[in-house]
């Protein structure tokens, strides 16, 4: 539920740094922006790799990557992605006792496509 507050917070801070030029946005694709993981117990850790194309002929850039709580982590390509290839933003998770029941976390990836900012979605239940 704190995530439901942290998410605003985050996209704010994104949205606010990110002061590029036109010329420099690039078009992306975002491979499943959200992901099911299904069922998972607690204390289990889940790890899943999204993707994201580059449709343009400007680089594409992720400058941060956000996360809604301390029980997810990521990592991201940091170099600048060439036309029709991709860029890859690996989440970690782990579930913990206070997360049984349906869970939402949410990964904030700030860049320089049109948008300025993806949201991305990892989805499922945590059981006993």
């Amino acid at each position: 539920m704190k995530s439901l507050y942290i998410l605003p917070i985050i996209f704010l801070f994104f949205v606010g740094c990110n002061q590029k030029g036109k010329s420099d946005l690039a078009a992306i694709e975002v491979i499943g922006k959200e992901y099911n993981f299904g069922e998972i117990k607690y204390d289990d850790t889940l790890t899943h790799t999204f993707k994201i194309k580059n449709v343009s002929n400007n680089y594409y850039l992720i400058d941060k990557v956000g996360v809604s709580c301390g029980c997810t982590s990521a990592i991201f390509t940091e170099n600048p992605v060439i036309k029709n290839e991709y860029a890859q933003v690996e989440v970690g998770y782990i579930a913990s006792k206070d997360d049984i029941g349906l869970v939402e976390k949410s990964i904030v990836v700030s860049d320089n496509s049109e948008k300025g900012f993806q949201i991305l979605y990892l989805k499922g239940t945590v059981v006993k």
